[in-house]
């Protein structure tokens, strides 16, 4: 992709000037719209915010996935152009205590910028993930949004590329779950998504007003190796 050569990660401004194409993404969104409005008004009620929840969230989205295309050029100097690392103070706290930390969220917001920053800060980090395209069998019940084509499989590549030139380690399935209890044994930070599709345990609970699906991997992990959950 074009912009991932030409962004430069000491100018932020480039990013800035580019992310106000969220409009055009979002005039160009069709359906996709009212769906989001459906979703975020049964979440968090009808409370006359809806079209600016949809403006922000395209918004947010846009400027996270040029962003993104920095992840392989960022360094220790050049990533607080872009985040702003606050709650350190609980990551360093709960490493104090010696079992390492888990780094539990969602995949929502810029979690890779997340990614970037910890490391590069110098924490041990190691982010269990499911990389790669979608399983065949899950890429052919959605071929709108995870079909395979040589198009994907290009960017997916660019993008893992990218991915490993920061110092994080990525682990998927082909590791097994064990490496991640021995890097908490070394006091280090794990990276974990509790909604992701990685795992075959799922728990159905209140979530944000509805009811989900979430790995409760995570918290097993925690409760067997007394990491503390960030």
């Amino acid at each position: 992709m074009p912009f991932r050569q030409a962004l430069d990660p000491h100018k932020p401004e480039q990013v800035a000037r580019l992310a106000q194409a969220w409009r055009v993404k979002k005039a160009f969104a069709g359906d996709q719209k009212a769906l989001m409005a459906t979703e975020l008004e049964a979440c968090f009620g009808a409370v006359g915010k809806t079209q600016e929840w949809i403006n922000d969230a395209y918004r947010i989205m846009v400027r996270s996935h040029l962003e993104e295309l920095l992840l392989g050029k960022l360094t220790k100097e050049t990533w607080p152009l872009h985040m702003r690392f606050e709650g350190r103070e609980h990551l360093d706290a709960a490493l104090k205590r010696g079992n390492g930390a888990i780094l539990l969220n969602p995949h929502a917001g810029n979690f890779m910028m997340m990614i970037a920053s910890v490391s590069l800060a110098g924490y041990p980090f190691t982010q269990y993930a499911a990389r790669g395209l979608p399983p065949e069998e899950m890429a052919k019940a959605h071929p709108e949004i995870l079909g395979h084509n040589r198009f994907r499989e290009a960017a997916r590549r660019a993008r893992e590329e990218s991915e490993d030139r920061l110092p994080a380690n990525f682990i998927s399935l082909t590791t097994p779950v064990r490496h991640l209890f021995r890097c908490l044994e070394r006091n280090e930070v794990v990276g974990l998504a509790f909604d992701g599709r990685i795992g075959s345990r799922f728990v159905c609970t209140p979530f944000l007003g509805r009811q989900a699906l979430l790995n409760p991997g995570a918290y097993r992990m925690a409760a067997t190796t007394g990491a503390a959950l960030i």
